[in-house]
C-alpha cells in the first residue's frame, strides 16, 4: 500500500489519516492478529517442555533436539508470513519476536548443551553445622553482604547445574528461567566483563559473593540498597517517560516520522520548515536513536521495579538488576566499537554470537572479528523482519535493516584501521574523545537511512509509548489538530478475545 497521500487528505490530522491506512492495510491482508498463548509456543513452550525432560539417559532423546529445532524455526517462519496486528508496534514486534525467538533457541538447542554446560546462581538456606569447624573448612562462610538484598548469615549461594534427580516442576522453573533470561545475570555464561556477575569457578560449588564486581569495565554497576535503586530507577522512568511525551509531540509533526521518505502533500510544520535541509536531517536521525533508547530505558527499567518487588528468592536480590546501558565513556575512549560493544545495551549478545561457538576459534582477535560480524548480521535480520509482519510492509525495504547493521561492523574496522595508521596520535585525551563522539555521530546518521526510514514506512513512530500524557494534559500541546487528548492508549492499545474460525485460532489479542 502507498504511503502517498491525495491532496483531499491534505489537512492538519494526517496522522489520524494514516492510522485509519494502516488499519485499512490490516484488513486487506488476510493476516491474523498476534495472540497468546499461540504466539508463545515456538519460542517459549515447546523449548520449555523438551529442556524440562533430563535428556543424558536417552540419547534418542537428545538428538531429537534437530528435528524440534527445525519445527520451531518452520512455525516462527510461519508466523512471519500470517501474522500481525492493528497495533503499529505490535505488529512490528511479531517480526522481531519470531526472528530473535529462533536464533535464541537455537542457541540452546543447537550451539549450546543447555542441560550440560548451563549452570545458575541459587539462593538456599544453609543447614546448622558447627561453626567452628565450618570457618576453618570453608573461609566463604566469612563473608560479608554485598549489597543490602543478601543475607549470608542465613543463606548460601550455590552454583546449580540442570535438576537431573529432581521433580518435573524444579526442571520448569530452571528452563524457564534460562529461556527468559537473555542477559544471564547469574548464569555462567553471562559475559563476564559486561555484566557484573559472579565469576564461574568449575571447581567450586558455593559461590563467593565477594566475586561480583560494584561496576564492571563497560560501565555497568550495580545498587547496594533498595533505596538507591528505587531511586535510580524511578529517576530513570519519569526521564524517559516525560521525554517520549515530550517526542510525540514534537516529531509528529514532521511527515517523515509518519510516512517515510516518501512523496506525500503534508507539508512540515513551521517550526521544522525553517531548517536547513543538513539540519533537519541530522535532527530525524537524533531522535529516531533517542525515542529508541528512550522507549528501551521506560520499559526495561519498569520491568525491573517490578520484578524486584514481586518476585522471590535469588531474583529479588540487586545485583539482578544492572542497568540497560553501560557508561557514556565507552563513546568516548573507544569510539563506535565503544557504542555497539559496551553503551548500548547489550540484551541479545549471546545469542548473537552463539554461532561461533562450534567453531572453537582459538585466536582472540579472529573470534571477536568472526562475533561482531555474525552479530551484526543476525541483528540486522530480526530488525528487518519487524518489517515484514507490520501492516506497511509492502513500503518496507528488508535489506534496509540489514545495510545498517552490517554498515556497524564496517565503521567499526575502518575506525581501529584508522587508528592503527596514527591517525589522532599526538592529540591530547580530550581532543580524541571528541574525535571518537563525533565519528560516531557521523557515521551513525550516515547509515542510518536504511533502518529509520523501515521504521518509519512499517509505522512504529505511529505507536502511542505511554498511556497518559502529561504535557497535553497540563499545557494543552499537541503534535496535530485533534490531538489534544490525554488519554493515549484509545482503539488497538487494549486486550481482548478474539474468535477464529476453529478453537485454536481464538484466543487473547493483542
Amino acid at each position: 500500500m502507498s504511503n502517498s497521500m491525495s491532496s483531499t487528505d491534505n489537512n492538519n490530522n494526517f496522522i489520524l489519516q494514516h492510522s485509519l491506512s494502516y488499519r485499512q492495510a490490516f484488513y486487506s491482508s488476510n493476516r491474523t492478529p498476534f495472540l497468546l498463548p499461540q504466539g508463545l509456543i515456538p519460542s517459549f513452550f515447546i523449548p520449555l517442555l523438551y529442556l524440562s525432560i533430563p535428556h543424558k539417559k536417552n540419547p534418542w532423546l537428545y538428538y531429537s533436539r534437530y528435528p524440534i529445532t527445525f519445527l520451531i524455526t518452520y512455525l516462527n517462519y510461519h508466523m512471519l508470513k500470517t501474522v500481525s496486528s492493528l497495533n503499529e508496534a505490535i505488529g512490528y514486534a511479531v517480526g522481531l519476536m519470531a526472528s530473535w525467538g529462533t536464533i535464541w533457541i537455537w542457541c540452546w538447542l543447537i550451539f549450546y548443551d543447555a542441560q550440560k554446560e548451563c549452570k545458575r546462581v541459587v539462593r538456599v538456606l544453609k543447614k546448622p553445622r558447627n561453626r567452628k569447624k565450618e570457618k576453618e573448612e570453608n573461609p566463604l562462610e566469612e563473608q560479608k553482604p554485598i549489597d543490602e538484598s543478601n543475607h549470608p548469615e542465613k543463606y548460601e549461594y550455590i552454583w546449580e547445574s540442570y535438576p537431573f534427580t529432581s521433580n518435573w516442576f524444579h526442571r520448569l522453573e530452571w528452563s524457564t528461567s534460562l529461556l527468559l533470561n537473555f542477559r544471564g545475570i547469574g548464569w555462567n555464561w553471562s559475559p563476564q566483563n559486561i555484566f557484573p556477575s559472579f565469576v564461574y569457578n568449575p571447581q567450586e560449588t558455593v559461590v563467593n559473593l565477594a566475586t561480583i564486581p560494584l561496576k564492571t569495565k563497560p560501565g555497568y554497576t550495580r545498587s547496594l540498597t533498595y533505596t538507591s535503586f528505587l531511586r535510580s530507577r524511578l529517576t530513570i522512568i519519569i526521564l524517559s517517560y516525560l521525554y517520549l511525551d515530550l517526542w510525540t509531540i514534537i516529531f509528529r509533526q514532521d511527515p517523515y516520522f509518519i510516512y517515510g521518505p516518501t512523496t506525500h502533500t503534508q507539508p512540515l510544520s513551521p517550526f521544522l520548515a525553517w531548517l536547513p535541509h543538513p539540519l533537519l536531517s541530522g535532527i530525524q536521525s537524533l531522535a529516531a536513536l533517542t525515542g529508541i533508547a528512550s522507549a528501551l530505558l521506560l520499559y526495561t527499567n519498569t520491568y525491573q521495579l517490578l520484578s524486584i518487588s514481586l518476585l522471590r528468592g535469588t531474583s529479588s536480590e540487586l545485583w539482578q538488576y544492572p542497568p540497560v546501558f553501560g557508561s557514556f565513556n565507552n563513546i568516548l575512549r573507544k569510539g563506535l566499537r565503544g557504542f555497539w560493544g559496551a553503551y548500548w545495551h547489550q540484551t541479545f549478545r549471546v545469542g548473537f554470537t552463539a554461532p561461533i561457538k562450534p567453531l572453537s576459534i582459538k585466536k582472540r582477535e579472529i573470534k571477536m572479528l568472526a562475533e561482531m560480524l555474525v552479530a551484526f548480521f543476525l541483528s540486522g535480520i530480526i530488525h528487518a523482519c519487524g518489517g515484514t509482519t507490520s501492516a506497511f510492509r509492502e513500503s518496507t525495504w528488508f535489506w534496509g535493516s540489514v545495510w545498517f547493521f552490517n554498515l556497524q561492523g564496517v565503521g567499526i574496522l575502518l575506525q581501529q584501521g584508522l587508528i592503527s595508521l596514527g591517525v589522532g596520535k599526538g592529540y591530547g585525551k580530550r581532543v580524541k574523545e571528541v574525535g571518537n563522539l563525533l565519528f560516531v555521530m557521523a557515521w551513525l546518521h550516515s547509515t542510518c537511512w536504511g533502518f529509520i526510514n523501515d521504521m518509519s514506512k512499517a509505522g512504529v513512530w505511529m505507536f502511542e509509548p505511554i498511556p497518559v500524557s502529561i504535557l497535553r494534559f497540563v499545557f494543552g500541546w499537541r503534535a496535530t489538530e485533534g490531538d489534544e487528548g490525554w488519554w493515549r492508549w484509545e482503539g488497538e492499545y487494549g486486550v481482548e478475545w478474539y474468535w477464529g474460525e476453529r478453537w485454536w485460532q481464538s484466543g487473547i489479542k493483542i
